[in-house]
């Protein structure tokens, strides 16, 4: 019987350390050839070729980010934003020398050229957002949005006309898109604006917003989803007339939110520091995206998703460039039970770890890296539908730990470290 036993215990240990940590296999990084990948930020594909934006270096991929070739052309350093048309390339300097704000390239990005015509040789932005409609180019920077026509030929001229803006308000547009009819900002102080007439008057579009300073805005089959740093995602189906929150309010790390990727019912959310939260029933309600979790993309921001046929990549603020296959995502979601929100906090801990779950729980579990099971001790309390463990972590040594909570009908997984 001890042999038995001791024949079946590796493999149920083992059963039960990747149940915990499945999806951890399914994320890959895409970061040969980068240096200083901490700050990644938006990938964009330009004719099959990818090319990377970051706080300074600029890299371009042929391979689907298999490999990445940094641009050396000084002027081009901080790109932050880029629009193209066939093999038209113009992108929005943050860093660059005096006088080269914006960019383009007529030839796929083999050469570039100054397009910075009436912007003045002073320019030197802190951020810059670009985009395209018609014929002509938008850019937003530091307290101005301007125009130019002939797709960046001509010369640049202000329409920064926020109507009914206050006096004492300026204009600090962190994007600039185009969809449908319409040109949208995401403002970091003054909420959404909108124009129909290619930017000589911008309105505001904030019914309903919860939070006034916007990251970003992006739309996903003609529903408008607007990033924010303190309301977290705010959604409208009437091109911004009319705003709802569909994040709640707790936990914090809901909130901040840097971008949105939204594939049918699943939505993606990228937090300012805490990774990524999933919503596989159209934002009725969120947790942390498990598979990625497990890989260990968090405690750090990711700042947005990138899809290119099967792959979904994600820009990552202390891993670089990761991928994963969307199927592992989305399939995984229609199938799955969804597990209540749980709060692991603090995390890393020293003598104390406190895990607060939505539901009423009696058993948690717990296992290390290497699959063994161990004992924490710890206690239980019910408080408003809510089930709160506080961990005794002190007799246990520095590392990783899993945990498993259940009640007989659901399972909520989770892991915390110890230093």
């Amino acid at each position: 019987m001890k042999i038995i036993y001791r024949l079946i215990l590796p493999i149920l240990i083992l059963l039960f350390l990747s149940n915990i940590c499945s999806g951890q296999d399914s994320w890959e990084t895409k970061n040969k050839g980068l240096v200083g990948k901490a700050y990644t930020m938006h990938i964009f594909d330009v004719n099959n070729t990818f090319w990377l934006l970051e706080a300074y270096p600029l890299y371009k991929s042929t391979d689907l980010g298999g490999t990445w070739e940094q641009q050396t052309l000084g002027y081009i350093t901080g790109a932050e934003d880029l629009v193209y048309q066939d093999s038209m390339i113009v992108m929005a300097i943050a860093a660059g020398d005096y006088g080269w704000a914006v960019v383009k390239s007529t030839n796929n990005g083999q050469t570039w050229y100054n397009a910075s015509k009436g912007l003045g040789d002073s320019v030197h932005l802190f951020y810059a957002t670009i985009a395209m409609k018609d014929n002509y180019l938008f850019l937003g920077s530091t307290g101005a949005i301007t125009r130019c026509p002939e797709l960046g030929e001509g010369t640049w001229e202000k329409k920064s006309n926020y109507v009914n803006l206050e006096s004492w308000k300026k204009p600090m547009p962190n994007k600039i898109r185009s969809f449908d009819k319409y040109l949208f900002i995401a403002d970091n102080n003054n909420g959404v604006w909108a124009s129909t007439d290619l930017g000589e008057n911008w309105y505001k579009k904030s019914n309903g917003l919860s939070f006034e300073g916007v990251f970003d805005i992006q739309c996903f089959d003609n529903v408008l989803y607007a990033s924010t740093y303190g309301g977290g995602i705010c959604r409208s189906y009437d091109w911004g007339e009319n705003w709802e929150r569909i994040t709640p309010t707790e936990p914090y790390e809901l909130t901040r939110i840097n971008s949105v990727f939204v594939k049918g019912n699943t939505i993606l959310a990228a937090t300012y520091d805490e990774g990524m939260y999933i919503s596989r029933d159209n934002g009725l309600t969120w947790g942390q995206e498990e598979s990625s979790y497990n890989f260990g993309l968090t405690h750090g921001g990711v700042f947005s998703f990138f899809e290119k046929d099967e792959y979904l990549y994600v820009c990552y603020f202390n891993f670089g460039v990761c991928r994963t296959k969307l199927s592992d995502i989305i399939n995984s979601a229609k199938e799955a039970v969804w597990e209540p929100i749980t709060k692991t906090f603090p995390n890393p801990a020293s003598d104390k770890v406190t895990i607060e779950v939505e539901g009423i729980y009696s058993n948690i579990q717990f296992c290390n890296v290497p699959g063994e099971s161990i004992q924490i001790e710890n206690t239980s309390t019910i408080l408003s539908e809510k089930t709160i463990f506080t961990l005794n972590t002190t007799q246990i040594p520095r590392g990783t730990y899993f945990y498993k909570i259940s009640n007989g009908e659901k399972v909520v997984k989770g892991k915390f470290n110890k230093y």
